[in-house]
């Protein structure tokens, strides 16, 4: 149930009207079993699964535009263990 809620979390975070560019300057895909955190000043393109595995930590800030990729159903699928911290930004 947790993964889904997270899941459309990350949904909301992609679908941002406002914002003309959409080329992504870096991907997101595999495992993530530290703590890694993403720039808001770049554009993520999920590939595939990214796994929030045992012991790892996803930090995505506020304003970070992550976009899942179609064809591969990129999406983030944390594990009982893993963590996300995604801070939203008002609209």
């Amino acid at each position: 149930m947790k993964q889904i809620l997270i899941l459309f979390v990350l949904l909301g975070l992609a679908c941002n009207y406002g914002y003309t560019q959409t080329t992504p300057t870096d991907t997101l895909t595999g495992n993530i079993t530290t703590t890694y955190t993403l720039n808001s000043n770049k554009i993520y393109l999920l590939l595939g699964e990214c796994r929030v595995k045992t012991g790892g930590n996803l930090v995505i800030p506020a304003g970070t535009k992550i976009f899942g990729e179609k064809t591969t159903k990129g999406s983030v699928i944390v594990e009982r263990g893993g963590k996300i911290n995604a801070v939203g930004t008002p609209t």
